[in-house]
């Protein structure tokens, strides 16, 4: 999967509400393909420009009930986004809530986050779990924070057939993929993913393999709801 873009652009894709409800979409949708009925717009961009850490890239998105937006980067902290106005965009309300070092755990681990029980309706951790040394903390952490029937949302990279097949041929492509230096701590398949979710209380558990073509995928996509409470 490519790393997110330093100028980094967050749609909204919009169905099934009220059309009074509605922000104005984007006339080409902010560039997406999308089935008829769904509507798109930029929610926000650049949010990585002048940010205090040089080349920092987004990590994971979450959601609060309120409709704030909370952006966690790699080196820089925790970006907070509210709509202030009711149009459906951040761009005006764009702030850095947590600097690195600041609040322990945010910036690198992700196993003590600063946020009430219960408190977002979606997270997305992105090309995360692979790097996390403690899985079973940072999950519970994640589902502590995310309200009853709230959805979480995973990608880490995939190591499909091809994949490991090509692993066993070559040496100099074992020993990239499994540097002992890298800071890639974990590596999962599908069922590997489908376990964990189930094993942390979640339900309706999706995984799909995307990018490349079948038998060599480049990334799993996972999906789940908290068990409702």
């Amino acid at each position: 999967m490519n790393k997110l873009p330093a100028a980094c652009v967050a749609f909204g894709v919009l169905a099934g509400v009220a059309a009074a409800a509605l922000p104005v979409p984007d006339a080409d949708n902010g560039g997406l393909e999308l089935p008829p009925g769904f509507r798109a717009l930029i929610v926000a961009d650049n949010l990585m420009a002048d940010r205090p850490t040089k080349n920092d890239q987004l990590r994971f998105l979450a959601v609060a009930p309120n409709g704030d937006l909370y952006a966690k980067t790699y080196h820089g902290g925790i970006i907070a986004l509210r709509d202030t106005n009711g149009d459906g965009r951040f761009e005006d309300a764009v702030q850095m809530l947590f600097q690195q070092g600041d609040v322990p755990g945010t910036t690198r681990d992700a196993v003590e986050l600063p946020f009430e029980d219960a408190h977002f309706d979606v997270v997305w951790a992105g090309e995360v779990i692979e790097h996390v040394a403690d899985t079973s903390r940072w999950l519970s952490e994640l589902r502590r924070v995310l309200r009853s029937g709230g959805a979480l949302l995973i990608s880490t990279p995939d190591h499909g057939m091809l994949s490991r097949l090509r692993l066993a041929l070559s040496r100099s492509a074992f020993e990239e993929r499994f540097d002992p230096r890298s800071d890639h701590l974990r590596f999962y398949t599908r069922r590997a993913l489908v376990d964990i979710y189930v094993d942390f209380g979640f339900e309706d558990v999706e995984v799909l393999a995307a990018g490349g073509f079948p038998g060599a995928r480049r990334v799993l996509l996972a999906s789940g709801l908290r068990s409702r409470f």
